[in-house]
């Protein structure tokens, strides 16, 4: 992370036509710095953990479906819009 803040004055036209300056200014700098394999492995970490997620919404989801009669994988023509359906009726009593 890098951040830089200004401070002083801005210039005044005596000074720009001078070339001396009556204040301090400046650029106050600050840097935190880590290990970029750390920040790789942080990266890949999260990432297999939200594939471990999907994983287990469609498992739970695969299931649920089988409890009501939509078998996975049979072949069979598979009504998206139907399941949505019956699983929001589920969820919220309809």
């Amino acid at each position: 992370m890098r951040r830089g803040v200004q401070f002083g004055p801005e210039l005044t036209a005596a000074e720009k036509s001078s070339g001396k300056t009556q204040h301090s200014r400046g650029l106050l700098f600050t840097c935190y710095q880590t290990s970029i394999t750390n920040g790789f492995q942080f990266i890949q970490q999260c990432e297999i953990y939200s594939l471990i997620h999907l994983f287990l919404i469609l498992r739970t989801l695969l299931a649920w479906a089988n409890t009501k009669g939509f078998p996975p994988f049979t072949g069979k023509p598979f009504d998206a819009g139907y399941v949505i359906k019956s699983l929001l009726a589920d969820l919220f009593d309809l």
